[in-house]
């Protein structure tokens, strides 16, 4: 098999975090900001920021405690996640941005 051919199929079949995170990390894939109304109005461009929410794509094995043991995190994956605007790195990885948050940087989940 060709290498791109390779390299496509393993893109295809991945899994939806596009690495492994560690330790209170948790990896949130951010919402794509609005840029229309439901009524079918566009909104400009304001500057405003991007959205400081987002879906959870992984989550480390939580807080080292002293005795050896994790204590896990309080975001699971699949959970729908606020945090606030100077939380966590952002990176982009394929065109995705995501945003890497440290457990305590989450502010609320819905259920």
């Amino acid at each position: 098999m060709f290498g791109f051919v390779k390299r496509a199929v393993r893109r295809v079949l991945a899994a939806p975090a596009p690495f492994r995170v560690l330790g209170d990390k948790v990896l949130v894939r951010r919402a794509e900001a609005a840029s229309e109304t439901e009524r079918g109005l566009l909104l400009p461009d304001a500057g405003g920021g991007k959205p400081c929410e987002g879906e959870v794509v992984a989550v480390g094995p939580g807080t080292l405690l002293a005795n050896g043991r994790y204590a896990a995190t309080a975001a699971s994956i699949g959970d729908w996640v606020f945090f606030g605007r100077m939380a966590g790195k952002e990176i982009t990885v394929d065109g995705v941005h995501y945003v890497v948050l440290q457990d305590h940087e989450v502010l609320a989940a819905l259920d």
